[in-house]
């Protein structure tokens, strides 16, 4: 069930805010960001669409996978590092202001974790659609055979973007190879 308290959240305030940011290394979080988006965050959606019913502890598990793939981005745009076995409660206790405006104490409500039913997967579908929207430019999806070549032409573009701002582009051979 989709709530108004989803209705009004607002993803990637920082990056829309209109005031962009044009350090190099900005440039490249946001370009990691969105291949992050692309891969492993289609990724995990689907692993949401392939999800039973009968089964809501994987729903729930899968929830907080998102909140802490969300807080990685928080890492990424932020030019951050933090183990990622400290993604989850950091995420609870200081929210993650670049990647969604809410009080940390509204995230748990926002991903349906004190609800009772833990399948909604119309919500979390309806949470996806806006991460994706509310993100700059075209977040194609790789694991999609249609969209593939929309995928190779963001890799171009996302290394044109890199030379036009004298970036050294090599940043996104690892994050190519991990596919």
């Amino acid at each position: 069930m989709i709530t108004n308290l989803n209705t009004s959240i607002k993803f990637f305030p920082n990056i829309n805010s209109g005031v962009p940011s044009r350090s190099k290394e900005s440039i490249k979080n946001l370009i990691t960001g969105a291949f992050l988006l692309s891969t492993e965050g289609r990724a995990l959606f689907e692993d949401f669409e392939g999800v039973e019913i009968s089964q809501p502890e994987t729903m729930y598990v899968l929830k907080i996978k998102l909140i802490e793939f969300l807080f990685e981005m928080e890492m990424i745009l932020n030019d951050s590092e933090v183990d990622q076995m400290h993604y989850f409660p950091l995420c609870l206790e200081y929210g993650m202001p670049d990647v969604l405006k809410t009080e940390p104490e509204r995230i748990t409500k926002i991903f349906g974790l004190d609800c009772a039913d833990q399948t909604d997967i119309e919500q979390i579908a309806y949470l996806w659609n806006r991460i994706i929207s509310d993100f700059p430019g075209n977040i194609p999806n790789p694991l999609q055979n249609d969209q593939q070549g929309e995928f190779l032409q963001c890799l171009r573009n996302w290394s044109k973007l890199c030379k036009r701002n004298q970036i050294d582009d090599s940043f996104l051979i690892p994050l190519f190879k991990a596919l």
